[in-house]
């Protein structure tokens, strides 16, 4: 995964980090919270046609833990393929 330039701007790359995962990450670092805008960012952020699932990641500024913010649905697909890929007894993370 890679930050990409420009916060994002560049037309067709809207997501604030490109990976190989088919994910449309929206990242806050900000004290206070608004989830529902952000998250409607990272939805208007993917292409027509886009099936990437959109994620927040949200932290406060000098805090170290972040928090992810997506739909339920989303989040049950998202352990669906890490179990079909063989968690939790495989370590997902080796080709990272």
């Amino acid at each position: 995964a890679a930050k990409m330039p420009m916060s994002g701007a560049i037309r067709g790359m809207k997501q604030d980090i490109l990976t190989k995962v088919h994910l449309a990450i929206e990242c806050k670092f900000r004290e206070s919270t608004s989830f529902q805008e952000w998250y409607k960012q990272a939805m208007e952020g993917r292409n027509i046609g886009d099936t990437r699932i959109p994620i927040v990641v949200w932290r406060k500024n000098q805090m170290k833990t972040k928090y992810v913010y997506l739909d339920w649905y989303d989040f049950l697909n998202i352990l669906v393929y890490a179990y079909a890929s063989g968690w939790p007894d495989k370590d997902l993370t080796a080709n990272v």
